[in-house]
């Protein structure tokens, strides 16, 4: 297939997860990255971030969050909003599932 180079153009996505718990509410959920995400000056407005569930795992749900950023602030931006979801998700009582991983002694 084409593969395309889009740090040649200048900006380019971040390909985020987080995961929550399935008592979690996902419209909820995705409703706050969003709103963190059009609060972040540094992301896009074009193309636009995508918020969407990626996976529904045995211990959790999987969503995907995929901002756009310049070049220059692509490290930023991923970290920035790692940070202000957990922040968000703390405030609004959201639990981020630890990934678990069940370990068997015979």
């Amino acid at each position: 297939g084409t593969i395309i180079n889009y740090s040649l153009q200048g900006y380019r996505r971040a390909d985020l997860t987080l995961s929550i718990s399935y008592d979690t509410d996902i419209r909820k959920a995705k409703d706050i990255i969003t709103e963190v995400l059009k609060n972040n000056p540094k992301v896009l407005k074009t193309p636009e971030a995508e918020v969407s569930v990626k996976l529904l795992t045995d211990s959790s749900i999987q969503l995907a969050v995929r901002p756009w950023a310049n070049n220059a602030d692509f490290g930023v931006v991923s970290s920035d909003t790692l940070e202000s979801c957990k922040l968000a998700f703390d405030a609004a009582g959201i639990v981020i599932q630890p990934f678990v991983k069940e370990v068997s002694k015979k």
